[in-house]
């Protein structure tokens, strides 16, 4: 005997699993007249006869429904990759009684189930006042003839059902997308957090933006722009990064970051122009605490 089964005083149940190339696939020890031996709904190579009759009593062996003894066409079993191929005979061909693979089917003969990847593409992330997005289903693995969910905003109100839908985004906000995928009584699910942002337009940018060095402080001045109420300030270490709100000026157009010089190495600013009551602001800022600017803009 190689490598297959051998068990000594004790009860064996064989089921849902393949058994090939061992020589001897199943024996017992010394004439194991105290064990006994259940095999269903397996592929045994030999069949019965994969079994060493002379080590265990024949009365202790019980060959029950659906074993097989069938090439179980591995992907690859040179180098040990033991899942099925497209078409075994193992496959869906397990104990009807067992749990459902994942993907709801009968069970399969073997060990391996089926990976698969949930994953999908987002042509456009970012956009003023709305966006309309194409989103692409990049799943891999079983998942062919499935059925598609998605919720573009997590809220719980699934909004297509196409594998590869696009949606219009038309409020400003930063937002979630789900994507559950069902087979069979089989689902599963991915989301991306913050993968869309939407941000309420605003007014042209003031132009001639100047920064001047006031001890360890940095002055900032620009240009007025018509019906601006406020003008906010945002900073980022990085000139195409994420910059963060910092402050406002109420029609100023002149703003002293002071004493930066003795805390930060390197810091980039943002002002834009916002025309809107108080209560219209801080909604705005709720939404724009963190901004991503166009380069054009």
């Amino acid at each position: 005997m190689q490598n297959g089964i051998k068990f000594r005083y004790s009860d064996l149940r064989i089921s849902n699993s393949v058994l090939r190339s061992n020589g001897v696939e199943i024996a017992g020890v010394s004439d194991d007249s105290l064990g006994f031996l259940y095999v269903d709904y397996s592929d045994i190579q030999g069949g019965l006869a994969g079994i060493d009759a002379d080590s265990l009593d024949a009365n202790n062996i019980f060959w029950l429904n659906g074993n097989i003894d069938e090439n179980p066409q591995f992907v690859d079993s040179l180098n040990y990759v033991l899942s099925l191929k497209t078409g075994s005979p193992c496959i869906d061909s397990g104990n009807p009684s067992s749990p459902l693979e994942i993907d709801g089917s009968r069970a399969d003969m073997g060990l391996f189930i089926a990976p698969y990847i949930i994953d999908f593409y987002a042509d456009k992330n970012f956009g003023y006042d709305s966006l309309t997005v194409s989103f692409s289903d990049y799943s891999s693995g079983f998942l062919t003839s499935s059925e598609w969910f998605w919720d573009f905003e997590n809220d719980g109100t699934y909004d297509s059902f196409e594998q590869n839908p696009t949606y219009t985004f038309t409020t400003p906000g930063v937002f979630d997308v789900k994507l559950k995928i069902k087979k069979g009584t089989w689902s599963d699910s991915l989301i991306k957090e913050n993968i869309i942002v939407i941000q309420e337009n605003q007014l042209p940018p003031p132009q001639n933006i100047t920064i001047s060095v006031v001890g360890e402080s940095i002055n900032l001045e620009w240009d007025s722009v018509a019906t601006a109420t406020n003008y906010l300030i945002y900073t980022c270490d990085s000139p195409d990064g994420t910059y963060e709100f910092f402050d406002e000026t109420h029609g100023a157009t002149e703003y002293l970051h002071q004493n930066i010089l003795n805390n930060s190495e390197k810091l980039f600013y943002r002002v834009i122009a916002f025309d809107g009551d108080e209560r219209e602001l801080r909604r705005f800022l709720e939404i724009n605490r963190r901004k991503i600017f166009d380069k054009e803009k």
